[in-house]
């Protein structure tokens, strides 16, 4: 066998070396992380927003509705005034009160929204030119007096709008922001519940999505983090990255308070794993709660620490849908995963099962008047409804003849409205036939849009924009 002369070897060793350093730089330079992107450009008015005391959005109605026992009486036919957003107190109120959002004036109003054709409490103009069609309203998340509303500007001096508004109107913060790339499904934007920060998404140079956080007393931008999820409580931002990693920062300085890897998927489960980083984050006193879309589980984190304060791991893959409802001051949650449902008091850390793993199982209402107890009426299938307090206790449980019934709760009543027939029936708790049943007399033409439970009534909405109200005798 030939010898390779000792000059030569040296040579090929050398360009061996050369080459794996040259394929392990390539490794470095392809797998390395993209630098954050460059900061958008962001400007707020009428910032910083007085300080205030908040403890989260209080969910609870002051009492639940009372039940129309007797034959129930039509009035007359009523418009209704859209409302974009209804305060939770309002929502079983005759003549509900709630805010209206102008999007060509870019400006919100307080209203009352049934049977008034004027009554405008109060208006705030929050642009100077037009938003787009899909600006929307809702409460700040984790501020029970402030209200957020975020859009796109029409008259393209900014990519995004902003704003922050007073339940009592009497002040308000707008931001803009510019130089925002599009995005699939970007970050929503949000304030902490403060006001003080305003969290953004970006993109980077390789289609990765981050969070920027900037300072709404003058636009400075004060961090960014890769991030695909953001929820923020008065002490800390969290945000979600990647398929398992969460995280809690301090709000102005960005700083890594805490950070965990979360399994959200198990290789021996039925169905395909997640195909997106898409996560769903809440917090409700002291518990961050998190769910990859399309995973298994849901977990809620000790927001002190990122400890793990309690799971959910569900079975069904055929349903992704989460949704956690604070049902009181104190502080429980209905918890609502796929066909599983809980009650959990976090200061208690104790877990009420209502259902678990019934297919089909959906919440049609939920009453959490002050100081009683919840009322959660629960279709576990489209012919049947089960009426559960937030103790587990089951109230009733009714069959209804067809699964074309829209029901409303109130504090001893079950309303069901059949669409075809053009009918209300008045279930009490303790009977399976109906007290009452009253039709509903309009245009044959107009179609039902649906009904709702009132103080001594109930109400049935009308397609054209009007309603029926329904009173005791």
């Amino acid at each position: 066998m030939s010898r390779i002369p000792r000059g030569k070897r040296r040579f090929v060793i050398s360009g061996a070396l050369v080459a794996v350093l040259l394929a392990g730089v390539a490794w470095w330079w392809i797998g390395r992380p993209a630098p954050a992107p460059e900061p958008l450009s962001v400007s707020c008015e009428d910032a910083p927003l007085p300080e205030q005391e908040s403890d989260g959005p209080g969910p609870a109605v002051p009492s639940a509705p009372r039940a129309v026992v007797g034959q129930p009486v039509p009035a007359a036919v009523q418009p209704m005034r859209y409302l974009d957003h209804v305060p939770l107190s309002q929502r079983h109120q005759d003549r509900a009160q709630g805010y209206q959002l102008d999007h060509e004036a870019a400006r919100v109003s307080y209203l009352r929204g049934y049977g008034e054709v004027d009554g405008v409490e109060w208006t705030r103009t929050l642009h100077s030119g037009p938003l787009a069609v899909g600006a929307t309203i809702r409460e700040l998340p984790g501020s029970a007096d402030l209200l957020q509303v975020v859009g796109e500007p029409q008259n393209q001096d900014a990519d995004l709008l902003v704003a922050a508004v007073d339940a009592g109107g009497g002040f308000h913060l707008s931001c803009v922001v510019t130089g925002l790339p599009s995005s699939d499904e970007p970050v929503p934007a949000t304030f902490t519940p403060d006001g003080g920060v305003l969290l953004v998404p970006n993109v980077d140079e390789q289609g990765e999505e981050w969070v920027e956080a900037h300072a709404t007393d003058g636009g400075e931008h004060l961090w960014s983090a890769p991030a695909v999820a953001v929820a923020a409580d008065d002490r800390r931002v969290f945000l979600a990255t990647g398929p398992s990693t969460l995280s809690a920062r301090e709000p102005r300085s960005g700083e890594v308070v805490w950070e965990r890897d979360v399994a959200t998927g198990f290789d021996d489960s039925p169905g395909p794993s997640p195909t997106a980083d898409t996560w769903e984050l809440s917090v409700v006193d002291g518990d961050l709660y998190a769910y990859r879309r399309g995973g298994l589980r849901l977990v809620a984190l000790d927001t002190r620490d990122g400890e793990l304060a309690w799971e959910l791991v569900s079975g069904n893959r055929d349903s992704y849908r989460v949704r956690i409802t604070q049902l009181d001051d104190d502080h429980r949650v209905l918890v609502e995963m796929g066909d599983d449902l809980a009650v959990r008091g976090p200061s208690s850390r104790d877990t009420r099962w209502l259902h678990r793993g019934l297919e089909g199982t959906q919440v049609v209402d939920v009453l959490a008047p002050v100081g009683e107890p919840a009322l959660i009426a629960i279709r576990p299938d489209e012919q049947h409804l089960t009426l559960v307090t937030d103790r587990g206790e089951r109230l009733t449980d009714l069959a209804l003849p067809s699964d074309d019934y829209l029901v409303a709760v109130a504090d001893t009543m079950v309303y069901a409205l059949h669409r075809d027939d053009r009918t209300v029936a008045g279930f009490d708790f303790e009977r399976p036939e109906p007290v009452w049943t009253v039709p509903v007399v309009a245009d044959g033409e107009v179609g039902i849009a649906g009904i709702q439970s009132i103080d001594g009534g109930f109400r049935v909405n009308l397609r054209n924009g009007t309603y029926i109200p329904f009173h005791g005798e």
